[in-house]
């Protein structure tokens, strides 16, 4: 993923398409980050059952939740006071105050809002895999990815500064 974003010619940036390709290495950190959740929720559901890792999974999402406000807002007020490029424009304390209803995604923490919504939406793969359909988790994620690569959805709502 480093490799997308350090601006240093690198052997790697043909492999990883230079962030131009059908996947970039942020679909990848998904992907694996999805698969870990998926092997750590697995040994949870069968030890403790579905609620349980329905609960922790959802117990996750609120922690990332407040990790996000506490990041947007810190960092909209840190860069406010350095006058920082991307803070032009802010209009404090309105748009810290929309951080926290996920309306304003604010520079580098929009991967923290991503994360946050897809861990929130784990239970329902979970529930969709506990009872044998796992299609009802793979169609819909293959298809909002391959409907984004011709149309820039702001999912699952729009988001002003959404970099996603």
């Amino acid at each position: 993923m480093v490799v997308d974003h350090v601006d240093v010619w690198s052997p790697l940036l043909s492999l990883m398409g230079g962030n131009q390709f059908f996947v970039s290495a942020a679909e990848g950190f998904v992907f694996v980050s999805g698969l870990v959740v998926g092997l750590v929720y697995h040994g949870i559901i069968a030890r403790r059952g579905l609620f349980a890792a329905m609960w922790r999974a959802l117990w996750r999402a609120a922690k990332l939740y407040l990790l996000t406000v506490v990041t947007s807002v810190g960092f909209v007020y840190l860069s406010a006071g350095l006058a920082l490029p991307w803070a032009a424009g802010l209009e404090l304390p309105a748009d810290a105050l929309r951080a926290v209803t996920l309306e304003k995604i604010f520079y580098i923490t929009d991967v923290l809002v991503l994360y946050t919504i897809l861990v929130a939406t784990t239970p329902l793969v979970f529930t969709a895999l506990s009872y044998g359909r796992p299609w009802l988790a793979i169609i819909p994620s293959v298809g909002l990815w391959g409907i984004h690569q011709f149309w820039n959805l702001t999912l699952p709502w729009p988001a002003e500064g959404n970099f996603y």
